[in-house]
Order: C-alpha cells, then sequence, then structure tokens
C-alpha cells in the first residue's frame, strides 16, 4: 500500500453551543470563522490552506453532531504562537479554562 502524506483529509468538532464554541475559536485562533448552513447542520469552518494542499475542519451543530463527553476521537490543532491568547483573555470570553504550551498545542487545565 502506498502511504500518503497526511492521515486525515478533514475533521469535524462536534458542539451543543454553536456561539459559545465560534466565539472560543475565533479568540484562540485569532480570525472570523466563517459560518455555512447546511440544514439540518451549522458548521464554522476553520481557516485552511486548502489550494496548497491544507487539512481542514469544522465546529458542527445539529443532528448527530453530539460532543462525546471525553471518550470519542480527539483532534489536536496547531495553534500559531502570534494569535495564542492568553488564559486570562479566554476567561473574559467565557470560554473553557485551557493551558498553552511553547509548541502551540492546547490543552485543557486542571480546574
Amino acid at each position: 500500500m502506498e502511504s500518503v502524506k497526511d492521515a486525515i483529509s478533514w475533521f469535524e468538532i462536534p458542539v451543543t453551543d454553536f456561539a459559545r464554541a465560534k466565539s472560543f475559536y475565533q479568540t484562540i485562533f485569532d480570525f472570523e470563522m466563517a459560518e455555512m448552513e447546511m440544514p439540518p447542520f451549522t458548521m464554522g469552518i476553520f481557516l485552511h490552506d486548502q489550494e496548497n494542499g491544507g487539512i481542514g475542519g469544522a465546529i458542527c451543530y445539529g443532528e448527530g453532531y453530539k460532543p462525546s463527553g471525553g471518550d470519542g476521537p480527539k483532534a489536536y490543532l496547531n495553534i500559531p504562537a502570534t494569535p495564542l491568547r492568553s488564559t486570562a483573555s479566554l476567561q473574559r470570553n467565557q470560554c473553557l479554562h485551557y493551558r498553552a504550551f511553547q509548541n502551540g498545542c492546547l490543552h485543557r487545565a486542571p480546574r
């Protein structure tokens, strides 16, 4: 079997509160998330370089999209150091508590 460049081609993160999730990801990535209505679904599209083979994904709200409660698949997102917001900034926006590491990974912080 021939090897492929990337193991995934698209990811979807189920959300129960679309506006809150959109605000969270716009804050940590510092961009305006485009919305796509595909009834009965609503998707918020992450920025990616589709023309050059970049892997994209979306937050997804609607029938059939339910967060797994931590037992399902996990997507690890690359977050550039420049637009990364501080924990205080995230808290002001009523987002979840996360901590950043120097490599750009974002992990849920213990409370």
